[in-house]
């Protein structure tokens, strides 16, 4: 099955959630994201550098046949594609990212970029450390 095939309909957590959305709970002491504590009941310990990915783009959907495992950045990448962000209409260009580049060797805040490209900051910073844009 490809990520973005999705089997049957969402099952969304109504009790205590995120501001994003996101279900969450108490678990072991912690408070849990209800997505990732089904992952694991299911499938196992989420190997480390790994997230756990909504292919139905429904943060509070915890239906195992909707989530899959991918990198920070293929979670930025697909966050991308499905319209999510500070502009989610809003799509950088190789030459918005050289022009990036180029302002943050010059010492310019993430902030101040950011602000001139309808972008956020954790989005400058994810292409300087090489997470997205690569």
């Amino acid at each position: 099955m490809k990520p973005y095939e999705i089997n049957g309909p969402c099952q969304e957590w109504t009790k205590s959630k995120t501001k994003a959305g996101y279900g969450n709970k108490l678990a072991n002491g912690k408070v849990k994201y209800v997505h990732r504590l089904e992952w694991e009941k299911h499938n196992g310990p989420i190997p480390t550098g790994l997230c756990v990915l909504h292919k139905c783009d429904n943060p509070p959907c915890y239906n195992i046949e909707h989530l899959f495992l991918g990198t920070k950045a293929e979670n930025m990448i697909d966050k991308t594609l499905k319209g999510r962000g500070k502009n989610p209409n809003r799509r950088l260009s190789t030459m918005d990212v050289e022009a990036i580049r180029a302002r943050i060797r010059s010492g310019e805040s993430n902030k101040s970029i950011a602000a001139d490209f309808a972008v956020t900051g954790s989005n400058i910073s994810h292409i300087k450390r090489g997470a997205s844009w690569v």
